[in-house]
């Protein structure tokens, strides 16, 4: 039942108020609450640890990295004793004690008078309720009670790998750069020298010989096998193969291949005598690599010239009278002058890449534009010419050209189509028996784009397959496209070139 209260009942709640306030202000100032600094206290608020928290407004709470512990060991007293805080003096730095990292509770005590854990939820720095001053209705403030949260364990830390191990950058000067390439050249020079021989070539005249020419070649195998060029001991009567070393045999031809331009000769040396010269693989050549030439230009024994591949796939002739092509040249820099015929052409490794042959000039030396037989082609004709004497080729049976962007609009074609077309059939050959055709009146002939399986996109492509994969009585298939523009593979039996 509600009682009107009296002036006198007032003045007395209100002086208890004031020593309430007194108290509480005393324990402050003598430095029995410890707090973070930077937990200052609302304003208008008062938290009593002897009696319920109400439940009706909340204050701000302490930021992420610190807690509040209250009361500590420091200012534990008894559990009825009221431990309150006013706006009017406001907890600073100065007035407080810094706390050591604590767990993420607060010591508190609940209405029993037993110490209870009060889990106080973390919130950003700048959501923190500071007092400003501000006068605010004086009444209880609560701090929310919330169920202690899971305890997360700490994502594992990942350090970063050790930097990988750096060689150190050893810096040259031009003069070792020049002097590590001379090097090369020179050990090149020294370990080949033995396998490079001059050939000179005597005709027989009225009561003995007399010299007709001379040029270069190599060692091929132990068994005294010299390699040069088929124009080199052409027509000759007499063969001198002649070392570094002054020791000269007389050579004897074993075999020839106008076609090819090589010839194989046979000396008598003593045992363990010859070095044979390494043989490399012009398929694995790129126009840039350093290329040298061993010979004997102008008479001029034992000369090295040094130069690049300039260029690969060329076609050059035979035989002066021969109408094939040899396939696959080599195109060097290299100074290759008269004399250097038959000679070894090397890579960088020691290694033969080619034969050199032939030359382009107008004066007759050297113009940069030189000429060496593909080693592959070697590779086929050489041991034949060792056994029988001769090598025989495969041929198709056509003449023709290659196919360009122009050629392909102007048969309408796509002008990406590459290949050989057939201008002419060989009367009997083996192309026309087995049914390609050749032009008739307005409609052009076949186009054949590929060999068992393998592109054809020149008439280069054509010579070299059938130098180096086919042999008479073979049989290839040839795909053609036929002058309506139909794909057609058509089964071709190789023969022997005529005349071989």
């Amino acid at each position: 039942m509600w009682r009107p209260v009296s002036r006198k009942s007032i003045l007395a709640y209100g002086v208890s108020a004031l020593l309430v306030i007194a108290i509480a202000c005393g324990g402050t100032a003598n430095g029995d609450a410890t707090v973070s600094p930077a937990q200052a206290q609302p304003s208008q608020t008062s938290i009593t640890a002897d009696q319920p928290v109400p439940d009706s407004t909340q204050v701000g709470l302490p930021a992420p990295s610190e807690q509040v512990t209250a009361p500590t060991t420091e200012t534990q007293q008894q559990a009825t004793e009221p431990v309150s805080a006013t706006a009017s003096e406001p907890i600073t730095p100065s007035d407080t004690k810094v706390v050591p990292s604590q767990p993420e509770t607060s010591e508190g005590v609940n209405q029993s008078g037993t110490p209870a854990t009060i889990q106080v939820p973390a919130i950003e720095p700048a959501q923190a309720v500071a007092p400003n001053g501000n006068s605010a209705p004086a009444s209880t403030m609560e701090v929310p009670v919330s169920p202690p949260s899971a305890q997360v364990d700490p994502a594992p830390v990942t350090l970063p790998a050790p930097p990988a191990q750096v060689a150190p950058v050893v810096e040259l000067d031009a003069a070792a750069i020049v002097a590590a390439q001379e090097k090369v050249f020179t050990d090149l020079y020294v370990a080949t020298l033995p396998s490079v021989v001059h050939i000179s070539v005597d005709r027989a005249v009225q009561g003995g010989f007399q010299p007709a020419g001379e040029g270069s070649g190599f060692v091929w195998d132990e068994s005294g096998v010299i390699v040069t060029n088929n124009h080199v001991v052409d027509g000759s009567d007499r063969v001198w193969v002649n070392f570094e070393d002054g020791n000269v045999f007389l050579a004897q031809i074993i075999g020839t291949d106008p076609d090819s331009d090589l010839a194989a000769l046979q000396i008598d040396a003593p045992a363990g005598y010859l070095t044979p010269v390494s043989l490399g693989d012009n398929d694995d050549l790129k126009v840039g690599q350093f290329t040298f030439a061993l010979g004997n230009p102008f008479g001029e024994t034992f000369t090295m010239t040094s130069g690049i591949v300039s260029a690969l796939g060329r076609t050059i002739t035979g035989a002066a009278n021969s109408p094939y092509k040899i396939p696959s040249a080599i195109q060097t820099d290299a100074p290759i002058n008269p004399g250097n015929s038959g000679g070894p052409l090397f890579n960088v490794h020691g290694e033969v890449i080619g034969i050199n042959s032939q030359i382009i000039s107008q004066s007759g030396a050297s113009a940069g534009i030189g000429f060496a037989i593909p080693i592959n082609i070697a590779k086929i004709v050489i041991p034949e010419l060792i056994a029988t004497g001769s090598h025989t080729y495969t041929y198709l049976g056509i003449s023709g050209g290659s196919v360009t962007s122009l050629v392909a609009e102007n048969t309408g074609l796509d002008r990406n189509t590459r290949g050989v077309i057939i201008s002419g059939l060989t009367a009997g050959g083996p192309a026309g028996k087995a049914g390609l055709r050749a032009p008739q009146g307005s409609t052009r002939g076949d186009i054949i784009t590929s060999i068992d399986g393998v592109s054809v996109r020149t008439i280069e492509d054509l010579i070299a397959y059938l130098a180096v994969n086919t042999k008479p009585g073979q049989t290839i298939v040839v795909e053609a496209i036929r002058a309506d523009g139909a794909t057609e593979d058509v089964d071709v039996l190789l023969e022997p070139r005529p005349g071989s």
